[in-house]
């Protein structure tokens, strides 16, 4: 028997009254392509951080393989990014 990869730690569950709303009241998710231009990277930068599992927003799969992010975890991410000089 081969010994499994450890899952990454899931997620805090995602707090309703932060989300980014439409007018109708949906959740706004980003593409993977409005994530990169929010984060000033390549969307290939993001595919290789989910698919190395090292780093990079949560987000969440939908429907086969489309992936959205919610604009408040990657705020949350860019945030916990910050580091002292």
């Amino acid at each position: 028997m081969t010994p499994q990869t450890p899952r990454p730690r899931d997620p805090a569950p995602l707090d309703p009254t932060r989300l980014d709303l439409t007018a109708d009241g949906a959740p706004i998710m980003w593409t993977v392509e409005e994530t990169a231009a929010f984060l000033g990277l390549t969307r290939h930068t993001l595919d290789v951080w989910r698919s190395n599992r090292s780093g990079g927003p949560v987000y969440v799969k939908i429907a086969g393989n489309r992936i959205r992010y919610f604009p408040a975890d990657v705020r949350d991410w860019l945030i916990a990014q910050r580091r002292g000089s």
